[in-house]
């Protein structure tokens, strides 16, 4: 500790992180020397202590770099990527390249979306809708703002997993205007939550009478034909009366 510029290096390639740290303690500490510190941490002791990263990313000397974030972005340690994805000063582009390669980890989403500097890409929302997590598929038809790129999606899920959250969120994006064809995927599924959707989203008559036909003569669910019944649009045929 009397001649700490002459043992630093070998403070830094200490195997005790308690004695790795004397030179993160150090406000004094050279950039050059927490670089070599840095590399140390994630090359060979595979960052097995993660405060010793922690502190080392808050100290003043510390030169902050894309490379550097990237190193820790690309970690499979969650704790890791915490450290990038809390900083103030990682990048939008970074954010977005973590959110792209994240499976599911709420913890880590959520983080992302909140950082200040996050605006998602649209390729991002593309790799979150085709995910096989519906919490990701939700977060995409959140985020996306093209009403025809949302009907797109909404073909995609009725066509795919069909969960009805997923669905949900889509039709409550305030850009979304539904599509004339999602209208007759939606009756078409076995599924009577759906149906009771196109039912309400309809707003020809003639077409709303149809429903009811086939409503009647197939599946003949009351929630779906109550949903026809009580659209501001329809009108009753004399042939749905004889039904």
């Amino acid at each position: 500790l009397k001649n700490k510029k002459v043992f630093e290096l070998d403070v830094a390639q200490s195997v005790y992180p308690n004695i790795r740290r004397l030179i993160i303690e150090d406000r004094e500490s050279s950039s050059s020397i927490l670089d070599k510190l840095f590399k140390l941490e994630i090359e060979f002791y595979r960052c097995s202590i993660i405060d010793n990263i922690k502190l080392l990313w808050k100290h003043p000397n510390f030169k902050k770099s894309d490379e550097k974030r990237k190193v820790l972005a690309n970690s499979s340690d969650k704790y890791l990527m915490m450290i990038i994805i809390e900083d103030e000063e990682t990048s939008c582009k970074i954010l977005n390249e973590m959110l792209r390669k994240e499976d599911y980890d709420s913890d880590v989403i959520e983080a992302i979306l909140k950082n200040a500097n996050f605006k998602i890409e649209e390729e991002t929302i593309k790799v979150l809708f085709e995910s096989e997590y519906w919490e990701n598929r939700v977060i995409a038809t959140k985020e996306e703002t093209d009403t025809s790129k949302l009907n797109e999606m909404l073909r995609k899920e009725l066509q795919g997993e069909n969960d009805y959250v997923v669905i949900k969120a889509i039709l409550q994006n305030s850009n979304f205007k539904i599509e004339f064809e999602n209208i007759k995927i939606l009756f078409e599924t076995v599924n009577w939550e759906n149906r009771v959707i196109a039912a309400k989203k309809e707003t020809d008559a003639s077409k709303l009478n149809e429903m009811l036909r086939k409503e009647l003569q197939g599946e003949n669910d009351y929630d779906v034909i109550e949903a026809i019944l009580q659209n501001s649009n329809f009108k009753i045929e004399f042939e749905n009366i004889k039904i």
